[in-house]
């Protein structure tokens, strides 16, 4: 059975060429360090997650996906790496970023990459 690595909008994209999950906490602004030297950290949230992705897609695709990706708030479904089990999140997109790779006719094929971040 070949596993989905991300769904946008519950449709399975392109299984991507690189993706990175990056987990980090939140804390809120209590945290720092007193007079003596103690780090103090105030977490609001855990582990909220960074998607990177990398992949190569067709100029229909990409349209595609552009499209998909300007909504205000995008579902994702991403396989956990940690629990290896299917999550979901809602997220918005960052860094999203275009190359062409290859002329194809009158169309290309494209280098896409872009982040999505947890709210």
């Amino acid at each position: 059975m070949k596993k989905s690595y991300i769904k946008i909008n519950n449709e399975t994209i392109p299984t991507p060429n690189e993706i990175d999950f990056e987990f980090r906490d939140i804390e809120g602004s209590s945290s720092g360090v007193t007079e003596a030297g103690i780090t103090h950290r105030d977490i609001v949230r855990e582990s909220v997650i960074s998607i990177s992705l990398k992949l190569t897609l067709t100029s229909r695709y990409l349209l595609k996906l552009s499209k998909m990706l300007k909504q205000t708030t995008i579902p994702v479904k991403y396989f956990d790496p940690y629990s290896l089990e299917e999550k979901e999140i809602n997220t918005y997109c960052t860094n999203f970023k275009v190359s062409l790779l290859n002329k194809n006719g009158s169309l290309g094929i494209w280098g896409v990459s872009f982040k999505l971040e947890e709210y």
